[in-house]
């Protein structure tokens, strides 16, 4: 328990502040920049650079913060692990991503795939650390299907929320989309664009130099902006068939399900799962394909030694993927942005 402590709330906010001080600028020109709750910019460079310098110097003191509860706890090696697990994710993601510069088309190239593909490392070290703490061996092969399994799904789930992010900087003017000039400053974001489009195919994107808040006709952060069918190759889609199949590995394992026939057939029922969530273009229908996929796992680990497990690496992916399809970008980020955006005139 000490340790996921010292992961989450020390560990990775000072990975999260890092990442905020790398994207102030484009935060301070975000649409939707007060409900954000990142790093305050300020009206001078004097206080930008102040806010800087504090949010680094509070990195800093939780970084060290983790290091002293491994001393004082006799963790040192396990903490040390974690912070350099954390720093090379990190490190590889900020590093892909400072490759990624604007361009004058909405199409991803290398680098934004690049990106694309980086964005689910630090979940597999969050996932390692719980599978460790229930007792998974670390070399065991139940660790290594859960590590790709949680980069799948973290993935996924990082895709999904860009793409709601998207949307924000977009409104929907007839067949085409309008697109905020402000998009194209995070190219990893701004591709997603073209697949925003009802029938799966890239719309006609019209580039405007004016900002687009909620208040702007057809703004597509206020609306569930993934609601409709996307085609199988979006990128939330690919990470959603990837992770199914691993799904019913990692609770098969978990669960103690043999892998002939049982955890074979569980394969099976998520990737069907998977083929009904992205067909499905209602709320709950998604949900009620999710449900019962999940129970269906559950029957095929009656008898197992521990049957509640096999279902929940699936209703994981599952519900992360029919909430975010369900909702809009402003209600994804809390209860009340909707108010507060038009209170802030954001």
């Amino acid at each position: 328990m000490v340790l996921w402590l010292v992961l989450e709330f020390l560990l990775y906010y000072a990975r999260y502040q890092w990442n905020d001080v790398r994207g102030i600028d484009n935060d301070r020109l975000h649409p939707a920049r007060h409900l954000r709750a990142r790093l305050p910019v300020g009206v001078t460079e004097a206080d930008r650079r102040r806010s800087v310098n504090t949010s680094l110097a509070a990195a800093s003191t939780r970084v060290a913060i983790a290091v002293l509860v491994g001393i004082a706890l006799g963790m040192v090696e396990a903490v040390a692990i974690l912070a350099i697990a954390v720093c090379l994710s990190a490190a590889v993601y900020e590093g892909v991503r400072s490759r990624s510069t604007p361009r004058p088309s909405y199409t991803p190239n290398l680098s934004v795939v690049g990106v694309w593909l980086t964005v689910g490392l630090g979940y597999m070290i969050r996932v390692g650390l719980g599978l460790a703490l229930v007792g998974i061996p670390l070399g065991s092969a139940t660790m290594a299907v859960g590590l790709i399994w949680a980069y799948a799904f973290g993935t996924m789930y990082v895709l999904l929320s860009w793409a709601l992010e998207t949307s924000n900087h977009c409104a929907r003017t007839g067949t085409a989309l309008a697109v905020a000039e402000e998009a194209r400053r995070k190219p990893h974001i701004a591709a997603l664009v073209r697949f925003l489009d009802p029938q799966g195919g890239p719309p006609t994107i019209r580039p405007v130099r004016e900002p687009i808040s909620p208040s702007t006709p057809g703004h597509l952060g206020s609306v569930p902006a993934l609601a409709h069918r996307t085609a199988v190759g979006c990128p939330w889609n690919l990470a959603l068939i990837a992770s199914a199949p691993l799904s019913s590995l990692l609770g098969a394992d978990l669960a103690g399900i043999p892998s002939w026939p049982g955890g074979l057939v569980a394969a099976f029922v998520c990737l069907g799962g998977a083929t009904g969530l992205r067909w499905s273009t209602g709320s709950p229908l998604r949900w009620a394909v999710a449900a019962a996929a999940g129970l269906v796992l559950a029957l095929l680990a009656a008898g197992a030694t521990s049957p509640w497990a096999a279902p929940i690496p699936w209703l994981a992916v599952a519900a992360c993927y029919s909430w975010l399809r369900s909702s809009s970008y402003l209600a994804a980020m809390g209860a009340g942005a909707q108010s507060r955006a038009a209170t802030s005139g954001t």
